[in-house]
């Protein structure tokens, strides 16, 4: 069985070592939701941490979802094994924050990182992404993701020294920033 992911290309692009990975919880910016990992959120043993992510039980509700709650970001839809989660070592219940039955909520406890995201995640070889109406491996779409947000520099003097990281991320930065406005102003 199948569940289906909404991410924002802000984390996706965010998440290292080639495994999908759930962010941390942190009950300041869940309001009522989530009322039994709150209750274990203020249990925790120094130096542990809840981590959690959401799916979407059918893809119809997906598609619904990345209509209405994540239009204004350059988002994209994920499906997971649903059984493949809990054998790595997730928690489960019905998300609190939609009906019974429309989304699941997912959790493990881990030793505190130094990253928001957990240890513990999906090979990227076992995650599709939609992609233009086709579902394609995110550990092939991912690097082309990663290339297209952030190009390679051309330098046409071959002489010429490379450009420092801040420069790149600087000028990567504006052609996202670019790309966006061009968007919404068509």
């Amino acid at each position: 069985m199948y569940i289906y992911h909404i991410s924002t290309e802000k984390n996706l692009v965010n998440i290292r070592e080639n495994k999908f990975c759930a962010p941390r919880y942190s009950p300041e910016y869940t309001n009522l939701m989530h009322k039994q990992l709150r209750v274990m959120h203020e249990s925790l043993p120094e130096g542990s941490a809840l981590y959690r992510f959401c799916f979407y039980d059918t893809l119809n509700k997906a598609k619904l979802s990345m209509q209405s709650d994540f239009e204004s970001w350059e988002s994209y839809i994920l499906r997971f094994k649903k059984e493949q989660i809990h054998e790595l070592g997730f928690n489960w219940q019905w998300d609190e924050g939609f009906k019974q039955g429309e989304a699941h909520l997912f959790w493990i406890n881990e030793d505190e990182t130094k990253t928001r995201w957990s240890d513990t995640g999906v090979p990227f070889e076992d995650v599709e992404v939609l992609d233009q109406g086709e579902w394609v491996s995110l550990d092939l779409f991912f690097p082309q993701l990663l290339q297209r947000l952030n190009p390679p520099l051309i330098i046409e003097n071959e002489g010429a020294e490379q450009e420092n990281a801040e420069e790149k991320y600087e000028l990567g930065f504006f052609r996202i920033l670019v790309r966006k406005l061009f968007k919404r102003g068509r």
